[in-house]
């Protein structure tokens, strides 16, 4: 299996196939079961728990509840995430102020690496300034405000980069027109001198299709876009 990511409880589909037990999954990255260590599988995990689009998270960024965002943090940092991702979920005029906060906050409580959550370029300009270490960066895709304004950040600041495979037409609904975008956005990657093991393709799943067989579709999908 090539290296990969599992991205916080959205990832169960990437994760069955690589040592899961699906019926065992209970909702939190603490609670996902695997037969070996994660790493033995070459599987990072990312934890997804402060996202402002959660109403109690949004409402801790909003009165600036320091501690709530801390034990998110540090539970997920305890359960095994090798980088956490901070997404502010405001509004774009407040969102740089919000994302900065977030990150000093958490880097604050723990030492997990940072993944940088928005398609805001001027929150990302913003809150990157104050990691302790490059962050990875989530997402670029093949939407134009996404090439044009976050892939240049990534470029510029040697990041490790989430890659959704979306068009700009929307999600795509078969796993050839996936590959194709995958295929699409490595070169644009490429032409932005990002290397290539910076590039975490994700295959993004369709909603409404949360049964386990369905998503195994989205686990042939990363398979093939890595071979």
């Amino acid at each position: 299996m090539p290296d990969g990511y599992a991205v916080g409880p959205r990832a169960i589909g990437e994760l069955v196939g690589i040592g899961v037990d699906a019926t065992r999954f209970e909702g939190g990255l603490e609670h996902f079961i695997f037969d070996q260590q994660p790493e033995e599988y070459g599987v990072k995990i990312i934890g997804e728990k402060i996202n402002g689009t959660i109403p109690s998270v949004g409402a801790a960024v909003e009165t600036r509840d320091a501690d709530f965002i801390i034990d998110l943090a540090q539970r997920q940092a305890a359960a095994g995430a090798d980088w956490l991702d901070v997404n502010a979920g405001t509004e774009p005029d407040r969102e740089p102020d919000d994302l900065a906060w977030l990150v000093d906050l958490v880097q604050s409580a723990v030492d997990t690496r940072l993944c940088l959550d928005s398609p805001n370029p001027e929150a990302l300009r913003h809150a990157i300034k104050h990691v302790n270490h490059t962050p990875m960066i989530n997402s670029i895709s093949m939407e134009t405000e996404r090439l044009e304004g976050v892939l240049p950040i990534v470029a510029e600041h040697g990041c490790e980069v989430i890659a959704l495979t979306i068009a700009q037409s929307g999600v795509p609904k078969n796993a050839p027109e996936r590959i194709d975008i995958a295929h699409r956005l490595i070169e644009k990657t490429r032409e932005a001198a990002v290397a290539d093991d910076h590039v975490a393709q994700l295959v993004v799943e369709i909603p409404g299709l949360e049964a386990v067989p369905e998503v195994q579709v989205g686990v042939e999908d990363v398979v093939l876009v890595h071979v």
